[in-house]
């Protein structure tokens, strides 16, 4: 195998849309193909980065929730860093909570404090430090988790209107929570900034694939009853974005519009490196990107599942669930049994909800989400 380092850098909780406001941002993003229509499993870290790890669902590897590590059939499948681990890459990340993202596969995980910490220094540092693998001909995998905006949410939002889900102080008010929003997210131009020119002066770009990407997005007050994120399923949280860059591979200044999962990351990866799947009982959902990259005809379904309302962090299963094709979706509440249906196309902000008008594309899409979670009821 050729020399084949990986850095994934997660944006935790960046909005596609604010950081296109960022000029280094689309500096970065123009070094590679972009995928900007990507679906996040899970409107929450846990969910979303289990998933990417793995190569499927929530519902199929048991990590559908906050507290999905828990639940996670590690024995029944292989994640990513274990992959790799076996082609004797180094693995290592550092992330905000040891729940984010399953162990196993890892040679090292390092937590750091999001009040404390220098992240940018700290991630700064660890690029250093396994840069200095490639004189020994070893290969590196490290994932960093940048915080800040997830902070801004957790620590400045919530506990601001003290969870309340329906405090109309903050959904009266859209155009002002994203322009405070925004504010913090400019701080991630630096951050990328500093870690994509400490990588560029190391030679890093010659044998190393970048990854930028977000789990999942934010409320801005789009939708009464979702104070934050994590609870519905709606497109302002569950679309989000990820930028491959490794020119060997991904074309520079492409954007594919079409429909990907974040499930796609881990068969992709195994695609670049020409590592096969191993035979498991639990099989990889996911599906290569490159498809898409060469504009094959080439159109995918996603999955995603939230908790519904719920005011502090849960372990409860999904109630709420959403089918997304690359035009439409589909959500359904589980307790209520609520449909909703939504044609993107048209309706991107997702405000009429169109259930009642379609019942055919109802019925198409309602069967669809049975397919990928058949046990909805």
């Amino acid at each position: 195998m050729k020399q084949q380092n990986i850095i994934i850098i997660l944006l935790d909780g960046a909005r596609h849309d604010s950081l296109k406001l960022l000029t280094s941002f689309n500096a970065w993003t123009k070094k590679g193909t972009t995928f900007s229509k990507m679906i996040t499993y899970g409107p929450q870290t846990v969910t979303a980065i289990h998933a990417l790890l793995s190569g499927m669902n929530g519902n199929r590897s048991g990590a559908n929730n906050y507290y999905g590590i828990l639940n996670f059939k590690k024995k029944l499948c292989k994640t990513l860093p274990q992959y790799l681990k076996e082609s004797n890459y180094t693995t290592s990340a550092d992330v905000l909570q040891d729940i984010v993202l399953p162990n196993q596969g890892f040679d090292s995980i390092t937590l750091h404090d999001e009040k404390k910490d220098d992240i940018v220094q700290k991630h700064v540092n660890l690029i250093k430090q396994h840069a200095e693998l490639r004189k020994q001909n070893k290969n590196f995998f490290l994932f960093l988790q940048y915080s800040p905006i997830h902070t801004y949410v957790v620590h400045e939002v919530l506990k601001k209107y003290d969870y309340d889900d329906y405090n109309s102080k903050y959904f009266n008010n859209p155009e002002k929570n994203l322009e405070e929003y925004n504010k913090i997210v400019s701080n991630t131009g630096k951050y990328l900034d500093k870690i994509m020119q400490t990588s560029e002066e190391l030679g890093l770009f010659k044998d190393t694939l970048f990854i930028l990407f977000s789990d999942h997005g934010a409320s801005v007050g789009e939708k009464e009853g979702e104070l934050g994120y994590g609870r519905f399923c709606y497109d302002y949280t569950i679309k989000s974005f990820a930028t491959f860059i490794q020119p060997e591979f991904f074309p520079e200044q492409k954007e594919v519009k079409k429909l990907s999962r974040i499930i796609d990351f881990f068969p992709t990866i195994l695609d670049v490196l020409n590592i096969p799947e191993s035979p498991m009982p639990l099989k990889i959902q996911g599906k290569s990107l490159f498809p898409l990259i060469q504009d094959e005809p080439d159109e995918r379904i996603a999955l995603s599942e939230a908790s519904g309302v719920e005011q502090k962090p849960t372990n409860i299963p999904p109630r709420i669930h959403s089918i997304r094709t690359p035009n439409w979706k589909l959500i359904y509440n589980t307790e209520t049994k609520e449909k909703e249906i939504y044609n993107l196309e048209e309706d991107p902000k997702e405000k009429q909800n169109l259930i009642g008008t379609n019942p055919e594309k109802e019925k198409e899409l309602f069967k669809k989400l049975l397919e990928l979670n058949p046990s909805i009821n």
